[in-house]
């Protein structure tokens, strides 16, 4: 893992060379996630804020892999599936205050938290009620168009809170 590190060190020491594009990059692009929903998970490895000390490495293409496993410090965590959903909207409240249950070994609390809590718990993709594809977030905002819901029920049911209490997509309504 050291090596791996130290690799990455070297990739980055020499892509941070050239400040032109980097800072090129980082003038140009805007905060990638609405509020603080890009800061508002868990790196999944460690030593990201050293990895990407200069933010805007995290627009590279070459570390666009590394920059997913560091979406809270490149500000992308809206993108990454597993914080790509909401929080139960009966429980939205209460989610940041169980948190620390999140990472319980109990078979039934961790079900019950990713249900409930999956955004908090980073855990939209537990759970019986899971998104088909990986991009479900950027169709958000077509979940309520009726036209669109037939489709959006079978591959984004997650993301758009079709799922019943138990985790299961609801059916489709006939239209009337």
């Amino acid at each position: 893992m050291l090596w791996a590190f130290l690799l990455f060190s070297v990739l980055l020491a020499v892509v941070a060379s050239d400040t032109t594009t980097a800072s090129a990059i980082a003038t140009t692009n805007a905060p990638k996630c609405p509020g603080d929903t890009g800061t508002n998970c868990v790196d999944d490895v460690k030593d990201c804020d050293k990895m990407f000390a200069d933010k805007a490495n995290c627009d590279l293409a070459a570390f666009e892999d590394v920059a997913k496993k560091c979406s809270k410090t490149c500000g992308i965590c809206c993108q990454n599936p597993k914080y790509a959903c909401e929080d139960a909207r009966n429980a939205a409240d209460s989610c940041p205050r169980v948190k620390n249950a999140c990472g319980t070994t109990d078979p039934q609390l961790r079900q019950w938290m990713a249900d409930t809590c999956p955004k908090t718990c980073g855990l939209c993709n537990v759970g019986s009620c899971k998104d088909v594809l990986d991009d479900c977030f950027k169709m958000k905002l077509i979940c309520r168009d009726f036209a669109a819901q037939p489709v959006l029920r079978e591959q984004c049911p997650k993301t758009c809170d079709f799922c019943s209490s138990r985790g299961a997509p609801n059916p489709v309504p006939n239209p009337v």
